[in-house]
């Protein structure tokens, strides 16, 4: 066959790194030659990219990364919909890529269509909603480092964090609560199991065939659902509860339930991580809300006749961009680094107290990452976030 693949990136991939191919063809001195790149995401052909071959060489290496990153997006809609464990359809997609060549034949440009590479159970590859940065890219990214099966992580990336002594989320009664998991063998996670002191309670769920990246609800929703008003208060009396998935797993959540009053309102972020997993925080001091108008008007032509309160400069055009300020309690070192995550995120929902999740933008143009060391004191941090609706008034 005239087109053999030299290399290929990974069968599992973060979809915003590279997607690296490197290909030649034993054609490539035929006259004005091109290789031909056709890509399929979920069977369905979505871009044919054309390349020039270099000189006095018969191989090409490219990137497929720019045109993949758009076919993945996020879910949250779907975990929001029920009280188990459910697949991320938009957070993962297949795709494999069929190469072929372009070139003159008796002076007229022909794809060899004999000679693509049909796709096969070898050449289908998975991408990930995910992205690592240079220096931890460096090395070949191996996605089933974060199989549940092997590793019992959940897709969390808070440094360090993930012990009792030292909860890895915080919530309130009635707060929801996200988290992300990599199930490679489809069949890891067959139950959620969540004990409190002498309570204990299991839901069974069920994974998808050919499905990985699963959202499961483990907050106030999933105690309602397995547990009793009594036993609920409970919970809340003994101050937390733990989350295994499996009764074998040691990827278990501790989650402290904070039941105090709260002098201000208390602002709960949730936020898509570089990994495609889902984080939660509450800010629980003073907020700051204000809203920015902006209107546009006209003058009315005056009339003989007028009246004195005919309105002359009119506004036809009243647009209203809520924006709140925001403010952490005191931090570590840790949960410091840990709030560039959100920082950067590029969704983020805010959960009102009354249940409703809205999305909202962070608009902080950077990120200040404090150390105790240097300044001797404890920080906290400050997010400036606005919904990303406007809201209109009328043009009369």
């Amino acid at each position: 066959m005239a087109i053999a693949l030299i290399s290929v990136p990974e069968t599992l991939s973060p979809a915003f790194n590279q997607q690296i191919y490197n290909v030649s063809s034993t054609n490539a001195g035929q006259p004005n030659f091109n290789f031909l790149a056709d890509i399929y995401v979920s069977n369905t052909l979505v871009s044919r990219l054309v390349y020039p071959k270099q000189p006095n060489v018969n191989t090409l290496k490219f990137d497929a990364m720019p045109v993949l990153k758009n076919y993945v997006s996020y879910d949250l809609e779907n975990v929001l919909q029920t009280t188990s464990m459910i697949a991320n359809t938009n957070s993962e997609k297949d795709y494999f890529i069929q190469f072929g060549e372009i070139y003159d034949v008796s002076g007229v440009s022909t794809i060899a269509s004999s000679l693509l590479r049909s796709p096969s159970g070898s050449n289908v590859r998975k991408i990930f909603n995910w992205i690592f940065d240079f220096e931890e890219a460096v090395t070949p990214i191996d996605v089933a480092d974060y199989d549940i099966a092997a590793t019992d992580k959940v897709l969390y990336v808070t440094p360090n964090l993930h012990t009792v002594k030292v909860p890895k989320y915080t919530i309130k009664p009635n707060q929801k609560l996200f988290t992300s998991l990599l199930d490679i063998t489809d069949s890891a996670v067959q139950e959620i199991s969540v004990t409190s002191g002498l309570l204990a309670a299991d839901l069974s769920v069920a994974g998808v065939t050919g499905k990985m990246h699963y959202n499961a609800s483990i907050g106030w929703d999933l105690l309602d659902l397995l547990f009793t008003q009594n036993e609920r208060t409970q919970i809340i009396n003994n101050g937390y509860y733990l989350i295994t998935f499996n009764p074998s797993s040691l990827a278990s959540i501790y989650v402290s339930i904070d039941n105090c009053a709260d002098k201000y309102e208390v602002i709960r972020l949730h936020w898509l991580n570089n990994i495609g997993g889902w984080e939660s925080f509450n800010f629980t001091k003073n907020s700051n809300a204000r809203t920015e108008i902006n209107r546009t008007s006209f003058k009315k032509i005056q009339s003989l006749g007028y009246n004195m309160y005919d309105r002359l400069k009119t506004t036809f055009n009243t647009r209203l961009t809520d924006k709140v300020v925001i403010n952490s309690d005191w931090l570590n070192d840790e949960m410091l680094i840990y709030m560039e995550t959100l920082a950067v995120s590029p969704v983020v929902f805010w959960e009102k107290q009354n249940g409703n999740i809205i999305s909202v933008n962070v608009t902080n143009s950077q990120y200040d990452t404090q150390k105790y060391l240097n300044g001797r004191q404890l920080y906290n941090v400050s997010f400036e976030i606005e919904p990303t609706y406007n809201r209109y008034r009328q043009s009369l």
